[in-house]
């Protein structure tokens, strides 16, 4: 593999094709930690397709469109809740993009969207300060992942709708 040996070099072994099992080695078990879900390996992969779109047309009224975006999304989510069960929210899925407003009522959102225009993040430490104090029923992951997940993603849309794309400051963001 190698011809000389130094300090810096690494051993690397030759790749000799896939595992028979991810996890049987028990001596990097240890570092893996629990699996959630074993990985299974997609024979049928065709890497010609990737960077291609999407191979099946869309038969929405309007492709492309916000509420047809939203149909697609939702459907694959719930494909991958299907396929996934309960690692879905193991992993953390349940909390990402959307679904992290299910424990936000309408008037927590509209207090949030309040103290966000009322302090502006200049400096993120005091700006989630004033939002973790402002709901101490909700927990500091809660806070960040609404306003990442949520917030940020719903004002970018209206941004990108609303303005010219070379008019569009994000720098502060």
């Amino acid at each position: 593999m190698q011809s000389g040996h130094t300090a810096e070099n690494a051993d690397i072994p030759e790749w000799i094709g896939k595992p028979t099992s991810p996890y049987e080695d028990q001596d990097m078990l240890r570092f893996l930690g629990e699996p959630v879900l074993i990985p299974k390996y997609n024979e049928d992969f065709c890497a010609a397709t990737v960077g291609k779109g999407r191979p099946d047309k869309c038969n929405c009224s309007l492709p492309g469109s916000i509420s047809c975006i939203r149909v697609h999304v939702e459907d694959k989510k719930t494909e991958l809740k299907r396929e996934l069960d309960l690692s879905y929210y193991a992993m953390g899925f349940g909390q990402c993009g959307e679904d992290a407003t299910v424990t936000w009522t309408k008037d927590e959102e509209k207090k949030f969207e309040t103290i966000i225009q009322q302090n502006q993040p200049s400096s993120k430490y005091q700006f989630f300060d004033k939002l973790i104090a402002a709901f101490p029923s909700k927990s500091k992951r809660a806070i960040v992942s609404y306003y990442y997940n949520v917030f940020e993603l719903r004002r970018i849309a209206l941004q990108n709708r609303s303005q010219v794309v070379h008019d569009v400051d994000n720098d502060d963001d």
